[in-house]
């Protein structure tokens, strides 16, 4: 089935080929609209997959970014509560690697 609509993203080609997607150049990847919906199916399965620990690097990373000013606003500490629980991760191990990165400031 052909969709007329193409959508174009930058990333890199091992984030695509991790998804099972073919490149259509060597530049770019480009996708029809119905593979998109499926590939966040794809990508969470994968994420579900991954060990404690990469999960533990995934949420270390983002408070990081996160407290980079310094600060954590309601909205972003709502969705660090809700991608944690995504990645079936305890709430104190998130909350002792929140406390880590707010000591490294």
């Amino acid at each position: 089935m052909r969709i007329p609509k193409k959508i174009m993203f930058g990333y890199s080609n091992e984030f695509y080929l991790s998804l099972g997607y073919v490149p259509i150049d060597d530049t770019k990847f480009t996708f029809e609209l119905n593979d998109f919906k499926n590939a966040g199916l794809d990508f969470t399965k994968k994420v579900k997959n991954i060990s404690e620990d990469e999960k533990k690097i995934i949420i270390e990373a983002l408070w990081k970014i996160i407290y980079s000013d310094e600060n954590a606003d309601v909205y972003e500490t709502n969705l660090m509560r809700r991608l944690s629980g995504l990645l079936y991760l305890d709430n104190k191990v998130v909350g002792d690697i929140k406390e880590k990165v707010k000591q490294n400031l």
